[in-house]
């Protein structure tokens, strides 16, 4: 349990980093300097934690706040033969139309889910998109992993893909049966650094430093660290 103290603390460490995080790819107006980062438009105030791992060589955590949400991400990929990549073209976190997206798990998962996935607009007026979610995203997630031919393999006990996804400013988790949740917490955390991630995060690191203590303590995570934020309409 994390008191009040510690959540502020929480608050104002996670934007303390934005000055010098390796990699920032956002169009947002953050302004530099420690008071006016502490005034950030997102108010991210939350004690509690979630962390999943299905197979995933990655470490994604999501933020929620009062007016929008924060994703970030390390930059390492793994292939068949364990040799590790990275290149600036391959990234974590995505955006398609008005979604956001972060995924871990199978490979061929993700890319669908990232790249071939045509996620359906969502309602101009609807500020709760969840029964849009539940009724709309997730059918049509499950049908274009159908149609593009993803199968889990059974036989593998660590196969299978969790997602964030960020729509209108609030995050969601959809896992490979595309059944939605949410944490009323308000943060969320995937991959196999998830756990130190989150860990650091509750102990008051800023986020920058929560993805540099996972680097240190998972070996299928590391730099260049991706940061995106997505605001509510």
């Amino acid at each position: 349990m994390v008191d009040s103290n510690s959540s502020v603390c929480l608050y104002n460490q996670l934007f303390l980093c934005l000055e010098t995080c390796c990699v920032w790819t956002t169009n947002a107006d953050y302004v530099v300097g420690t008071k006016n980062l502490r005034k950030s438009r997102l108010d991210l105030d939350f004690p509690g934690a979630h962390s999943a791992t299905i197979g995933a060589m990655t470490t994604i955590i999501g933020v929620q706040g009062k007016e929008g949400c924060l994703l970030a991400a390390d930059s390492r990929t793994t292939g068949e033969t364990g040799r590790p990549y990275c290149h600036e073209f391959v990234e974590k976190i995505t955006e398609r139309g008005h979604y956001m997206i972060a995924c871990s798990g199978d490979a061929d998962a993700c890319d669908i889910i990232q790249h071939q996935w045509n996620p359906p607009k969502p309602p101009k007026l609807d500020k709760s998109h969840y029964k849009f979610m539940v009724t709309e995203v997730s059918t049509s997630l499950k049908q274009c992993l159908k149609d593009k031919g993803y199968e889990k393999d059974k036989s593998d006990k660590d196969a299978g893909f969790l997602v964030l996804i960020a729509l209108n400013g609030t995050l969601y988790e959809v896992d490979e049966t595309c059944t939605v949740s949410m944490r009323d917490d308000g943060v969320y955390g995937i991959g196999s650094g998830s756990k130190y991630a989150i860990g650091a995060l509750q102990a008051g690191a800023d986020w920058n430093t929560a993805l540099i203590i996972a680097e240190k303590n998972d070996i299928y995570t590391a730099r260049p660290f991706i940061y995106r934020r997505q605001v509510k309409i």
